[in-house]
């Protein structure tokens, strides 16, 4: 491993202005998103209202993504959790080319995670990872959701774990 373990080293350097889009995978989860004439898409969900500024507070991480060390001479991917890793990131950018990052295991002595960038070995500090999720609902422009005066009924559904209903009847019309 690289003996200057204490300083830093630039494993990423992406300007948001550059990214046309990003998709997360979390396990059996993916979000997508993609930028298209200035405005962000749900590639899955074309007609979600994505809020830019949510996306652009996201991709400030990818500025500047610094490392603890770079693995000059790291042994294989299965050691890092790196083989088939639960979480990977990839960065399309407005000139077609991709940075991709795979998020491994966890350094059990710094709480590192290990991740390969772009096929470099890097370890990187754990909340990088976090800052990227799956879920579309946290890019939503709340503002663009239809206010509701008055309904019958109503039925929320999220995956197929999660499901709801509620139905106005005579008898509860004043709850």
């Amino acid at each position: 491993e690289n003996e200057a373990a204490n300083e830093t080293v630039v494993a990423a350097e992406i300007s948001a202005d550059n990214v046309a889009g990003f998709t997360f995978t979390s396990g059996e989860s993916t979000l997508a998103l993609s930028r298209t004439d200035g405005e962000w898409l749900a590639p899955q969900d074309l007609d979600f209202p994505v809020d830019a500024d949510k996306v652009a507070d996201t991709l400030e991480a990818l500025a500047k993504v610094t490392a603890t060390q770079k693995l000059d001479a790291p042994d294989s991917l299965e050691t890092y959790g790196l083989s088939e890793p639960d979480e990977t990131l990839t960065v399309s950018l407005a000139d077609g080319t991709t940075t991709t990052f795979a998020f491994g295991d966890t350094n059990s002595l710094t709480g590192d995670l290990y991740a390969l960038v772009d096929g470099d070995v890097y370890t990187l500090d754990a909340s990088f990872a976090d800052g990227f999720t799956t879920d579309l609902y946290d890019y939503v422009k709340l503002e663009a959701l239809p206010t509701v005066e008055s309904a019958a009924s109503l039925t929320v559904e999220q995956g197929m774990e999660y499901a709801f209903s509620l139905y106005r009847t005579e008898e509860a019309a004043g709850l």
